[in-house]
C-alpha cells in the first residue's frame, strides 16, 4: 500500500515538474511590433501548385496592467497579399487582416495573458462586415457567371455566420502572439487540439527554459478519422449549394475511400521563443496536410523587431 502511495505521489510531483506556463509581467507602455509572413502552396493533382503570401506587420501595445490582468491593443499594418483567391482564401482571412489594419482589436487578457474578451468586437464586427460585404461585391461585379453556380445571396448568408463574436475571438486567439498564454504545457505529453474550427491534431510539446528566454516546440499529426473527414467535406459543399450534396458524398465515399483520398495527414512543427516579461521574440511555423489527394504547404514567421 505505502508502495502504491509513492507511486501515485510521484506521478502527481513529476506532472507538476513537467506542466509548464509561460509567465508574463507585461508592463502599461509596453509595445511590441512584429514581422509576419505566411507563404502557402497548393498542389492538386492533374493541376499543379499554385501559390499564395500574406505579410503583414503586426503591433500589440499595452494600455493597462493591474494584478487582474491586461488591456492590449492589436493593430495591423502593411498588409500585402499576393496569390489566387482560391489559395489566399485557405491561407488567411483577407478580410480580417484588413479590418484590424482599420479598426484595431482591443483585447482584454487575464493575469497569465490568455485572451478573455475583444471588448470593442462591435466596431471590429461591423469593420469586417463592411470589408466582406465590399470582397463580395466585387467578386460577383467581376465574375457575374458565379451567380448560376452559386447565388450571391446565399455567399451573403454564408458570410453573415461567420461574423460573430466568438468566431472573432476564436481566430484572434489562435493567430495573436498570445496563443500559449495561460496554458499548462506539459513536455512530451500528447494533447488534442483543433485547429482552424475543424482540423483535428495531437500536438507535442517540449518546454525549455533558461534565465532569459523560453523555448516551445510543438510537433503535430493528423487525429481526424473518416468520419471526421467526411464531415468536413459534406459542410463544405453544402456551402457550394444543391440540394442531395450529403447523399452525393455517402455515394461516392467508398470510391474516394478505394482511390486514398479519404484521409488527411499533417506533419507540422512549430517553434516558439519568448523573452523579457513573456513577450513573444519568434515563432516560426512549417506544415504539410495532404487532404483528400491535395497537398497543402504552409511557412509561417513571426519575428520580433
Amino acid at each position: 500500500m505505502k508502495r502504491t502511495l509513492f507511486a501515485i505521489a510521484f506521478a502527481v510531483v513529476m506532472t507538476a515538474v513537467n506542466a509548464q506556463t509561460i509567465k508574463i509581467a507585461y508592463q502599461k507602455g509596453d509595445t511590441k511590433t512584429y514581422d509576419t509572413e505566411s507563404l502557402m502552396t497548393l498542389g492538386i493533382p492533374m493541376q499543379g501548385d499554385m501559390k499564395a503570401s500574406a505579410k503583414y506587420t503586426a503591433t500589440f501595445t499595452v494600455t493597462n496592467a493591474t494584478s487582474k490582468g491586461y488591456t492590449v491593443e492589436m493593430k495591423f499594418s502593411d498588409v500585402a497579399i499576393e496569390g489566387s483567391n482560391e489559395v489566399v482564401n485557405q491561407l488567411v482571412n483577407a478580410n480580417v487582416l484588413k479590418t484590424l489594419e482599420k479598426t484595431p482589436a482591443v483585447l482584454e487578457l487575464d493575469s497569465k495573458g490568455k485572451i478573455k474578451d475583444v471588448k470593442n468586437s462591435d466596431a471590429v464586427l461591423s469593420s469586417l462586415a463592411e470589408a466582406t460585404m465590399a470582397t463580395i461585391n466585387s467578386t460577383y461585379e467581376s465574375h457575374p457567371e458565379l451567380e448560376k453556380v452559386m447565388p450571391k445571396s446565399k455567399v451573403i448568408l454564408e458570410a453573415n455566420d461567420e461574423l460573430t463574436k466568438e468566431k472573432l475571438l476564436s481566430y484572434i486567439k489562435e493567430y495573436s502572439v498570445f496563443t500559449l498564454n495561460g496554458e499548462n504545457l506539459k513536455s512530451g505529453v500528447a494533447t488534442d487540439e483543433t485547429w482552424h474550427d475543424f482540423i483535428k491534431v495531437k500536438s507535442t510539446y517540449s518546454v525549455s527554459v533558461d534565465k532569459d528566454s523560453t523555448t516551445i516546440n510543438r510537433t503535430a499529426e493528423s487525429n481526424m478519422n473518416e468520419d471526421d473527414l467526411k464531415a468536413f467535406v459534406k459542410k463544405q459543399a453544402s456551402k457550394m449549394g444543391g440540394g442531395n450534396v450529403s447523399e452525393m458524398i455517402d455515394s461516392q465515399w467508398s470510391q474516394l475511400k478505394a482511390m486514398g483520398l479519404a484521409r488527411v495527414d499533417i506533419d507540422s512543427n512549430a517553434a516558439y521563443v519568448f523573452g523579457q516579461k513573456g513577450w513573444l521574440n519568434h515563432y516560426s511555423d512549417n506544415s504539410t496536410f495532404t487532404m483528400m489527394g491535395a497537398k497543402i504547404k504552409v511557412v509561417s514567421t513571426m519575428t520580433s523587431k
